[in-house]
């Protein structure tokens, strides 16, 4: 009589997403899988073993149901940053993960779908149009003698729903599913399985993304376009900057090349490579404010003093004598005719005048500063790039307390360089510093879900993917990979003109005080980070920055 055997229940349900972040001729992979072997009897029991040992030892963190806003950060988002509160860099893709779990959902059923619904909520994923630059794909690669086990209904949702295609492999190998991941990763991403990973597959869900952008202006343009700033103080230009009249400037030259700066690394400060970032906006009338006639008399009165006294010094005044100049009431007053029209018409043509080394937004306050610089769109796509650093908080005790309402409120209060976003009465001056950075990280994903609580799907007899697969099956292993390179790729610069001088041979500049408003943007401690679509609000990655590329490290310090 023939043993009755117990039927090969244990599938593997693989999902894999991998996200590509390219600045310039720089790259960035981001992929995410989890596994479940299929397996013998004794070592599913083996793994239910561990796995319920493994359940006693976390402490379950509920979450209330999500309830997704358009546009919006949600509470899921940043789960993985306030679970994982190490001081290292860290990368993830909420993105990838919502399309892994959505896939897992359609395919459950019972308290095994109740549970990873409550997570993720109503979630209406985006559709991503694939071209050059983007590409989104889902897959489902099944064993040839197990195909008949993969419901027809399942894998018709997933072509519908995600567009997935259906593939048969022997999974002797990871050939064919490195290839269709390259395939469908821009050609970025190789070997990401090794065939020991493969051979005791039975089936895999895999979705692969990537995206192949450039900032949309640059932080650094190339030598043959580039146009040094001239400072602007007061309303007024400086017609070149001395040793002399440097403490009058603002408004400096944006680097043409990356430059080093001091961070505060975990391990004491170190030396790290990054794009200097600047603004001016003037929103001081000082016509109004002081009065053309009055300007004008004193400005006489210091260029009268300035001409005929040798020792006549003055904090406003940048200039130096002609001696040959002559010096009397009729000289003097032709040499001013000209300057002060001069001057008056580029004082009234800087009001609400903003100058800028690039285009970025920002959000300051007593406790956060945070950045923000859009990617190219692509097909009506713009993806931008959000950094947040506490000033008062360690980053970890920041992460852990705060909320997505704190970080929608950050990001609905950015400010693009407007003259109408800033303070009045004031000239607001903004200098900053965006660090690179280039580092790869992994999630502990399947612990992270159950902190979560979405439990039943990895164990064996709880676990319900009934709309997916004939027989018992459930989730072995579920882990997040993530790798991020950020660089420069330039950014265009904008030029400021200056006044002319008094004839040649002599040089003259007057300086009123104005109230000047500071916001420093520099990030030199660790910070957290999201690239995130403006108009879906879907956030493809998520992480913390505690240690960005070491100067010394930078092969790339040069405009592309």
């Amino acid at each position: 009589m023939e043993e009755n055997k117990e039927p090969k229940g244990s599938s593997f349900i693989g999902f894999l997403i991998k996200a590509l972040i390219i600045v310039a001729a720089c790259a960035g992979v981001c992929y995410y899988i989890v596994t479940h072997y299929g397996v013998s009897t004794q070592n599913q029991n083996t793994v239910v073993n561990e796995i319920e040992e493994e359940i006693e030892e976390i402490e379950e963190e509920p979450v209330e149901e999500q309830k997704p806003v358009a546009g919006q950060v949600s509470g899921f988002d940043i789960s993985f940053l306030k679970q994982n509160l190490e001081k290292e860099n860290k990368i993830y893709s909420p993105l990838s993960i919502k399309y892994a779990l959505k896939m897992l959902e359609d395919g459950s059923s019972g308290n095994t779908k109740a549970q990873i619904s409550k997570v993720i909520g109503d979630l209406d994923l985006k559709t991503y149009k694939n071209n050059e630059n983007m590409a989104l794909a889902n897959v489902m690669f099944v064993r040839d003698t197990y195909k008949d086990s993969v419901k027809k209904e399942y894998v018709d949702l997933l072509k519908s729903r995600y567009g997935a295609s259906l593939e048969f492999d022997d999974f002797t190998s990871a050939k064919n599913i490195n290839k269709w991941v390259n395939d469908n990763t821009l050609g970025i991403l190789d070997n990401l399985v090794d065939d020991d990973t493969v051979k005791p597959l039975d089936f895999a869900l895999i979705n692969a993304l990537a995206i192949d952008l450039e900032w949309n202006n640059k932080f650094i343009p190339p030598a043959d376009d580039y146009e040094a700033f001239v400072a602007e103080d007061f309303g007024h230009i400086i017609p070149e900057k001395t040793p002399e009249n440097e403490d009058l400037y603002f408004f400096v030259t944006s680097s043409m090349d990356v430059i080093e700066k001091e961070f505060e690394g975990p391990n004491g400060n170190i030396k790290v490579s990054g794009m200097d970032i600047k603004a001016t906006i003037d929103n001081y009338d000082i016509v109004s404010k002081l009065g053309e006639d009055n300007m004008r008399a004193t400005i006489k009165e210091a260029y009268t003093k300035f001409m005929r006294d040798e020792n006549y010094e003055d904090d406003h005044i940048v200039g130096y004598r002609d001696p040959k100049k002559g010096t009397s009431d009729e000289d003097i007053d032709k040499a001013l005719a000209g300057y002060l029209e001069n001057y008056f018409d580029e004082i009234n043509a800087n009001y609400h005048k903003v100058n800028k080394s690039t285009d970025f937004e920002v959000y300051d306050d007593n406790e956060v500063k945070a950045f923000a610089k859009d990617l190219k769109t692509v097909d009506g796509v713009t993806l931008q790039y959000v950094s947040i650093m506490p000033k008062n908080l360690e980053l970890d005790t920041f992460v852990k307390s705060m909320t997505e309402k704190d970080i929608n409120k950050y990001i609905s209060n950015l400010k693009t360089l407007d003259y109408n976003n800033f303070d009045n009465d004031c000239v607001t001056i903004i200098d900053g510093y965006v660090p690179k950075f280039d580092f790869e990280y992994s999630l502990d994903l399947m612990e992270d879900l159950k902190k979560l609580n979405i439990t039943d799907v990895f164990e064996n007899g709880k676990a319900d993917l009934s709309n997916m697969v004939d027989g018992d099956a459930y989730i072995g292993a579920a882990v997040h990979k993530a790798n991020i390179e950020l660089t420069q790729d330039g950014i265009k610069a904008a030029a400021a003109s200056f006044a002319g001088g008094l004839g040649a041979g002599s040089e003259f500049d007057y300086f009123f005080e104005v109230p000047v408003k500071h916001i420093d943007l520099t990030f030199d401690k660790p910070y957290m980070f999201l690239v995130r679509d403006k108009d879906s609000g879907d956030i493809w990655f998520a992480g913390t920055v505690y240690e960005p590329l070491l100067y010394a490290n930078d092969t790339t310090k040069e405009a592309n």
